[in-house]
């Protein structure tokens, strides 16, 4: 009977994760329409479903693809500055604090609920890519890539003493590069 219980809120857990997406997506296209909701969902996939697959196998520590700084861009070129800011500054937050929740590994860790200076460097990816509209996606990306790449590893050695790997940097800019490349036609991309 205990064991029927411990699976039974185990499922309740993972319902309610999987919850945040279509109630997450009904709120930000309610608050800021369709480009609002396709950012959440590149969070929520980044976060969500990618967050707990590379923190169960540890894949993320060679290859590691990421969502979060093409909605930050996406967020930063379609709204004001300071809505991308708060946006991108929070919303991952919420996200990793769900998925701690969801997988507790140490609880006297409190980053989850805490801003840390990841969450804010997203905020400052979204005010980079509202500065440079006009320019293409490609470029953006570019720019912000040379930007937060070396304040990420500097934060990274100074919070974790092994640091973080280059080939994952290098597959991390590839891939954001070569979605750059493949979505710059997209309208999202090219605001009036």
């Amino acid at each position: 009977m205990v064991l029927e219980r411990c699976n039974l809120s185990y499922v309740y857990a993972h319902l309610k994760i999987v919850l945040t997406l279509p109630i997450g997506l009904l709120l930000c296209f309610i608050l800021g329409g369709w480009v609002l909701a396709f950012a959440y969902l590149l969070i929520w996939v980044d976060k969500i479903p990618l967050g707990i697959f590379y923190s169960r196998t540890g894949i993320d520590a060679i290859f590691y693809i990421e969502f979060t700084t093409l909605a930050a861009i996406v967020v930063g070129l379609n709204y004001s500055l300071w809505t991308g800011f708060l946006f991108m500054s929070l919303v991952p937050l919420g996200f990793n604090s769900i998925r701690q929740f969801m997988m507790p590994s140490d609880v006297t860790d409190v980053s989850f609920i805490l801003p840390s200076f990841k969450n804010l460097l997203d905020g400052a990816t979204a005010v980079v890519a509202y500065f440079l509209r006009g320019y293409g996606l490609f470029w953006i990306m570019v720019v912000v890539h040379i930007v937060k790449m070396p304040l990420s590893v500097w934060f990274d050695r100074i919070s974790s003493p092994e640091g973080i790997p280059q080939a994952r940097l290098f597959f991390q800019t590839v891939f954001n590069l070569a979605l750059a490349v493949y979505l710059k036609e997209w309208a999202m991309f090219n605001p009036v």
